[in-house]
């Protein structure tokens, strides 16, 4: 929602009042302490929690949990129970990594094993050729 910050018109008293709204609500503009009218203008949109995360311990729901936490210890305890864990920085880089090396090793394996069947024309062959005996009892 964003924040609408409304000025007094009359310049010698300058009241500034703050008013978060919805959009459909933006044109009902406040009175100023004064008397006078006041002129809307749009500032920064107002941080909620529920707009840019779950920052705040006082008993908001955290949407990753999907439960009510009231403290940080509160949040270690539900992650603990339900057996998740904080990740480790780059711990995700190293997952992705990992997951496209062991994919071009697959594509190397598939394209072996096609050379080799086109070769031989025997399937058994093509894997004993693309797989080794001594690699399987490797891994």
């Amino acid at each position: 929602m964003p924040l609408y910050e409304y000025r007094c018109i009359d310049r010698e008293c300058g009241d500034v009042q703050e008013r978060i709204r919805t959009f459909d609500q933006r044109d009902a503009v406040p009175l100023c302490p004064c008397g006078q009218t006041t002129h809307r203008t749009v500032t920064a949109p107002a941080r909620t929690a529920s707009q840019w995360g779950d920052s705040y311990w006082d008993g908001r729901k955290d949407r990753g949990l999907r439960t009510t936490l009231v403290s940080k210890k509160h949040r270690e305890a539900v992650m603990k129970q339900r057996g998740l864990r904080q990740l480790e920085d780059g711990e995700v880089d190293r997952h992705i990594k990992d997951i496209q090396s062991d994919h071009e090793k697959h594509e190397r394996n598939v394209a072996t094993f096609n050379k080799h069947k086109t070769e031989t024309g025997d399937t058994g062959l093509a894997i004993a050729r693309t797989f080794p005996a001594h690699e399987a009892l490797a891994t």
